[in-house]
């Protein structure tokens, strides 16, 4: 069993070496030897997947790379979608029924359309699976105070309704953000 100690420790050593070392990069001229390449697929593979958990940043990935959201650690908690209404500075509402402007407009891509007085419809550019998601509303800013909320998800989309606190339907700069474990 003394016999092979000597031959452990050289593989251990020799695999703490390949996990910590660098990248070789050869010049012209160098030798190109299977251990310098097994060693580089060796670090590589340790330092990104080998075994010790995911070593990917975000510098990694490029940005149209379309992960799929159920791969995400949480999904649920990841807007698959947000968008604003109107524009924030300076705060302009959309207030002439046709196409809204968009502002922070990232995710899945929707179309905002004013259909009435603080009567927004957001509309899918592909149609979800199905209607099981939540839109959350934020208003940014309207002449007074008063509230917006999401109404009637559908696969096709959604309607977002602001209101002052008497209740009368009202233009108003809004952000909306919509959570769905679909993918």
């Amino acid at each position: 069993m003394k016999k092979w100690l000597p031959v452990a420790v050289a593989i251990l050593i020799s695999s703490t070496l390949v996990l910590a070392g660098t990248i070789k990069v050869w010049g012209s001229g160098d030798l190109l030897t299977s251990t310098d390449l097994n060693a580089n697929f060796a670090h590589i593979h340790n330092t990104m997947v080998g075994g010790h958990g995911s070593r990917l940043i975000n510098a990694d990935v490029h940005p149209l790379a379309a992960i799929a959201h159920s791969k995400m650690a949480t999904p649920t908690l990841i807007p698959k979608m947000v968008v604003g209404i109107g524009t924030p500075s300076p705060s302009t509402v959309c207030s002439v029924n046709g196409t809204c402007a968009q502002f922070m407009a990232a995710g899945l891509p929707v179309t905002v359309t004013r259909t009435a007085a603080g009567v927004y419809g957001v509309t899918w550019t592909v149609v979800r699976p199905n209607q099981t998601y939540l839109p959350l509303v934020n208003m940014v800013f309207a002449a007074g105070p008063g509230y917006c909320g999401a109404q009637a998800p559908l696969a096709a989309g959604f309607t977002v309704q602001c209101k002052d606190t008497t209740g009368t339907s009202q233009d108003a700069v809004v952000a909306v953000s919509v959570y769905d474990d679909d993918p």
